[in-house]
């Protein structure tokens, strides 16, 4: 009877342990799937640092999120977030539309760089976004820097559509600078906003999400008092121009 207690102990030492590693294998596959997509969707470099998941308070935090700036600007991040929070809806995943009830950013480092004969940054990297809902003869994936940003490197599940209730931005600074004027660097705190029914309950793309999330900085940047007036006129030319 005392072997068996000890095998059954055994037994269920091992099934931890599997468990155990099975579920750091997918908190690493889903680090791995996101700067997959995510490289893909803004064609630049994009690295998380790590990834876990809450099965019990149905969460999922990214730490160190960090998008780089697109070819044509000079190399460096153009977004860090020490903090991203989703909560979702776990049985939604089984449907067409999974749902996200919250996406909170946290402690977050804006680098929005205007240079003349390119536009903003941040709208390079929103049109590298839009262009994934062109016909493929329009979108310039032809053309990529890398071939991982291809047109037929297309991850998987980039098409599938998501509805999300609601987008939070909290302690976030904005690094404004330009070749325009003699401005190197100005870095302004936005203040924190929220945005209710980010897709007005109607499921979308990933890439309408990531979209959606670059424009709502760019909006919220205008707002930012103190902000010179050149500076504001360029921001609002290129907020206006984007269009999905």
């Amino acid at each position: 009877m005392k072997r068996a207690f000890i095998a059954v102990g055994l037994i269920l030492v091992l099934a931890a342990m599997g468990a155990v590693v099975l579920f750091l294998r997918l908190e690493e596959m889903t680090k791995a799937g996101l700067e997959l997509q995510l490289s893909y969707m803004f064609m630049a470099d994009v690295t998380i640092g790590a990834a876990k998941i809450s099965h019990v308070g149905h969460t999922l935090e990214l730490s160190d999120v960090e998008i780089g700036n697109p070819p044509a600007f000079r190399k460096g991040p153009a977004m860090h977030f020490n903090t991203i929070l989703v909560s979702y809806a776990p049985w939604s995943f089984f449907t067409r539309t999974p749902t996200l009830h919250r996406i909170l950013v946290q402690d977050g480092d804006v680098h929005l760089r205007y240079e003349l004969g390119e536009g903003t940054n941040l709208s390079a990297l929103a049109d590298n976004v839009i262009n994934l809902e062109t016909p493929a003869a329009d979108s310039g994936r032809d053309q990529a820097p890398k071939p991982e940003w291809g047109l037929d490197a297309m991850p998987r599940g980039l098409r599938r559509k998501l509805k999300v209730a609601e987008f939070s931005c909290e302690r976030t600074k904005i690094h404004l600078s330009t070749n325009m004027i003699p401005l190197s660097s100005v870095s302004m705190n936005l203040a924190p906003f929220r945005l209710k029914e980010l897709t007005e309950g109607k499921p979308v793309s990933v890439p309408r999400v990531a979209f959606l999330f670059v424009r709502s900085l760019m909006i919220e940047t205008l707002s930012l008092k103190g902000l010179l007036r050149p500076v504001a006129k360029m921001l609002r030319s290129d907020v206006e121009s984007m269009s999905f």
